[in-house]
């Protein structure tokens, strides 16, 4: 898809046998590229959803990086693409993004609220998570659920800023917030904010401080769950089959 002078490159599949189904864009974190996608993918399939995926900022082959301001037109112009196409249905398109993903998602709902039918931020936080005190230990001491530890995250998180140390991270992170940015008192798509409560890369609080503003939101907290109502050596079907079942219930006609 042609974007200021580069492109948005994602991956369409619409479900053989459905008439213009609507579609679900959607895109991981630091370290989940669209070509990982395809678990989500089939699982929105199978409940007649078309699907649409995506690199975050900083990651794969967006052409924007993490922390330039407005990334996420990336996919507002992917939102356009999708609307002028006779195979889905344009009009009814939702977002849904994972780990850091999840925060592109919630921005989306603020900045899409008008276009969206609905907006799953799954394990990611808004404001606190950006935050030194958060993130200094988060990135240094306290992520043990990720891959091979906190020493991994910083790197994954570094990159997609291009950052080369620590110091640069918590210096460029708090201006994602989106209280910073003026948009979490405003109205906003339907937003699911869906975690594990246990998360150790993304505060569980930053969800209470997002149902203090804007419009009425949907919440599912995974007790005793870690990343995205993750329990270490179980599958997440649980948690797959909330977000898809959401998003089916906002898509219908």
């Amino acid at each position: 898809i042609p974007f200021e002078g580069k492109k948005v490159v994602g991956y369409l599949q619409v479900p053989r046998g459905l008439r213009r189904p609507p579609v679900v864009m959607h895109w991981g974190g630091v370290d989940g590229w669209k070509e990982d996608a395809r678990g989500q993918s089939e699982a929105l399939h199978r409940l007649g959803l078309a699907t649409f995926t995506i690199d975050m900022p900083g990651a794969g082959e967006n052409p924007l990086l993490g922390h330039e301001p407005r990334a996420e037109r990336t996919f507002s112009t992917a939102m356009d693409y999708l609307a002028g196409r006779d195979d889905v249905d344009g009009r009814r398109i939702a977002v849904m993004g994972r780990s850091f993903g999840g925060y592109w998602a919630a921005k989306m709902a603020y900045v899409e609220a008008k276009r969206l039918r609905g907006a799953v931020n799954w394990g990611a936080g808004a404001h606190l998570t950006f935050q030194p005190e958060w993130l200094r230990p988060a990135l240094t001491e306290r992520a043990s659920q990720y891959l091979m530890g906190p020493a991994s995250l910083l790197d994954a998180r570094a990159y997609i800023f291009r950052a080369k140390s620590l110091e640069e991270v918590l210096r460029i992170a708090p201006q994602l917030s989106l209280k910073t940015q003026g948009l979490w008192d405003q109205p906003n798509a339907p937003l699911l904010l869906i975690n594990g409560k246990n998360d150790d890369q993304h505060p569980v609080e930053d969800i209470y401080l997002l149902l203090e503003h804007g419009s009425p939101k949907d919440v599912r907290i995974f007790a005793g769950a870690g990343h995205m109502g993750r329990v270490p050596g179980q599958p997440n079907r649980e948690v797959l089959e909330t977000v898809c079942g959401w998003l089916k219930r906002r898509l219908g006609d």
